[in-house]
C-alpha cells in the first residue's frame, strides 16, 4: 500500500499502521518502508525492484511493508525529527528491540539504493534488494518452523538454537502473541525471560548469527544431533547448528543471559570452539570468574530417563522438522 496525502498523515500512518501495511500488525511486527521521489523518472526501476522485492512479504504477518512517493513526503522523513532516511531512492527496515521497548526503541537499518548499485551489493555481500529486505526483516528471535525454515536458509548464517518447553506456550506453534510474549517455562524459567535475553545477544550479532527457537518437546531428535541428550527433562537447552556436524552446546552449566550468550557467540565466531569440550572448558572459566552474571541459572531440571541414543547425522535428523501441526517440512539448512 502506498502512503497518500500530507507528510503528517504519512508519519502518523506510519506510527499507527494505518494504511500501510499487509494484514493484522502484531507489536513485534518488522517494517520495510521504501522511498523513491521519481517513480517515472529516475528511480523507476529502483521503485519497480522494490516493488518485486516485498512481494513475498504480504503473507507475513509479522512484516508491515510501506512505500512513500510523494516527494513531499519523503522529505518529511528526512527532517522534522523523523531522520529516517538521508535521501531517496533507499529502503528502510525498522524492528522493535524486545516486547517491553516495542513501542519505544526500534532499530532501524537504511538502506541507499544508488550506493548499493553502484558498489555492486553491500558489505556482506548481498546483492539484491530483495535479499536485502529477506535478510533484515527477519525476526531478531523467531520460532524456527517448516514454513521459515527456507527463509532462514536463503540467509546463509550460522544459526544458533533455543530449545525451549513450550507445552503451555500462549499460541499454536510456538509463535509470539501480539505482545511478542509466548509463555510458559522451561526448567523454572520464564521463557520469555530466557527469550528476552536471546534477543539482546542477538541484537550484538545481527547479520552474523541468526537467533531461533523451538519446542523441545517436539525435537528431541534434533537436539540429540547437536549434542543436548536427555530431551524435554533437560529444557532450556542451546546449541549452535554446524554444517560440518561439530557438536557445540551450550553448556548447561552456566546460567543464560545476554552476557554468557554473548560470550559463547563470540567464541563460536572466532573458531574457540569447535567441540562439546571447548564449550565446556570455557563454561568452567565463566564459572569461576567473579563478575559473572547469574541471571537464569536453570536449576530445575530433570533427571535423564536414559542414556542418550544412538542419532542419525545432522541433516537427517533436521530434515524432518516441522511446523506445530506435524506438516512435513523439507531439509532445514547447515550453515
Amino acid at each position: 500500500a502506498e502512503v497518500p496525502g500530507p507528510a503528517a498523515a504519512a508519519a502518523a500512518a506510519l506510527n499507527q499502521g494505518g494504511g500501510l501495511w499487509f494484514g493484522p500488525r502484531p507489536a513485534m511486527a518488522v517494517s520495510v518502508v521504501g522511498f523513491f521521489s521519481d517513480v517515472l523518472g529516475m528511480e523507476e526501476d529502483e521503485y519497480s525492484e522494490f516493488l518485486e522485492a516485498v512481494e513475498g512479504l504480504k503473507e507475513r504477518l509479522d512484516v508491515f511493508v510501506g512505500v512513500v512517493t510523494d516527494p513531499k513526503v519523503v522529505a518529511e522523513f528526512k527532517t522534522s525529527g523523523l531522520d529516517w532516511i538521508d535521501r531517496s531512492p533507499s529502503v528502510v527496515v525498522s524492528r522493535p528491540s524486545s516486547p517491553s521497548t516495542a513501542q519505544h526503541a526500534p532499530q532501524r537499518r537504511q538502506l541507499l539504493l544508488d550506493e548499493f548499485y553502484s558498489s555492486g551489493g553491500d558489505e556482506a555481500g548481498v546483492q539484491s534488494i530483495a535479499d536485502w529486505v529477506i535478510r533484515e526483516s527477519m525476526p531478531l528471535v523467531g520460532p524456527l518452523t517448516g514454513d521459515n525454515f527456507g527463509l532462514y536458509e536463503r540467509q546463509g548464517l550460522p544459526m544458533l538454537l533455543l530449545f525451549l518447553d513450550l507445552s503451555n506456550a500462549r499460541n499454536p506453534g510456538a509463535a509470539p502473541d501480539a505482545g511478542g510474549r509466548v509463555g510458559g517455562e522451561s526448567g523454572g524459567v520464564s521463557n520469555d525471560d530466557l527469550l528476552d535475553e536471546f534477543r539482546g545477544a542477538a541484537k550484538d550479532h545481527a547479520g552474523r548469527l541468526a537467533f531461533v527457537y523451538l519446542d523441545g518437546n517436539k525435537h528431541a531428535d534434533q537436539m540429540r544431533s547437536l549434542g543436548l541428550f536427555g530431551g524435554a527433562e533437560r529444557l532450556p537447552a542451546i546449541a549452535f547448528n554446524t554444517k560440518d556436524g561439530r557438536q557445540i552446546p551450550f553448556s548447561e552449566k552456566l546460567p543464560i543471559n545476554r552476557d554468557t550468550l554473548l560470550q559463547f557467540s563470540a567464541d563460536f565466531l572466532s573458531g574457540r570452539l569447535a567441540s562439546k569440550a571447548d564449550a565446556e572448558a570455557a563454561a568452567k572459566r565463566a564459572l569461576t570468574s567473579r563478575s559473572l552474571n547469574k541471571k537464569n541459572l536453570v536449576t530445575k531440571r530433570k533427571a535423564r530417563k536414559k542414556a542418550p541414543a544412538a542419532t542419525r547425522g545432522i541433516s537427517e535428523q533436521f530434515s524432518d522438522i516441522a511446523a506445530a501441526d506435524d506438516a512435513e517440512a523439507p531439509e532445514l539448512p547447515t550453515t
